[in-house]
């Protein structure tokens, strides 16, 4: 959809789609001399969505509309997961306050830095910004009497997330070429099980044992 949108020699394009991820595609890659729209609704009722004036509203940079990829992917998409009790309305707002943290995600390669500031995000979600790691935030959070279950999930487990995040949001910002270079989603914090793609959730288990003896 992107590739064809951004080649058609039209100043005006319309896409007929209601997913999110394709809003953020082209809220991402909509050239500055073109107008597009998002149709969705019904046949009977249809929505046009306007991107560039959402564009032109939100004053976004292009940097921070590329970044948005960046923040969709980890926050959870269709390939990727969410962060439990925690919406994505409320991580937006710290985004847009910190979108440093998430601007080298999907750009190769994926360096310590970027994870660092990827997990120092999730640290300011889950309202822990002191801490700059999700095992810090976890023993934060669990002495404060936060239950096991809404606790953010453990840097070992942060990791593999985070791989899959920047391979997603790889995909995505590459959108617009016809033929990108994608490395194998194995090397991305997913395995190959019975020849089908499984996220690697864990290599460390999330309490010591030391802890729960």
């Amino acid at each position: 959809l992107v590739l064809h949108g951004q080649h058609t020699e039209s100043s005006f394009v319309v896409v007929w789609s209601r997913d999110t991820d394709v809003l953020l595609l082209f809220l991402a890659h909509t050239p500055q001399n073109k107008q597009v729209y998002l149709k969705s609704g019904t046949n009977k009722k249809p929505k046009f969505i306007s991107v560039h004036s959402i564009l032109t509203a939100w004053e976004m940079q292009p940097e921070v509309a590329l970044s948005l990829l960046a923040f969709h992917a980890i926050t959870g998409s269709d390939t990727t997961s969410f962060l439990v009790g925690h919406s994505k309305k409320t991580a937006l707002g710290i985004f847009l306050r910190n979108v440093e943290l998430l601007s080298n995600l999907g750009k190769t390669p994926l360096t310590q830095e970027t994870k660092q500031n990827c997990e120092k995000f999730i640290c300011m979600v889950y309202k822990v910004p002191h801490a700059n790691t999700t095992d810090e935030a976890r023993v934060m959070l669990f002495n404060k009497g936060t239950k096991p279950e809404l606790l953010p999930p453990t840097s070992d487990a942060l990791q593999h997330h985070i791989k899959r995040s920047h391979w997603q949001t790889m995909i995505w910002l590459k959108a617009d070429e016809p033929d990108p270079e994608i490395p194998q989603a194995d090397e991305c914090g997913w395995e190959i099980t019975d020849n089908s793609l499984h996220p690697v959730l864990l290599t460390l288990p999330p309490v010591p044992d030391s802890c729960i003896d």
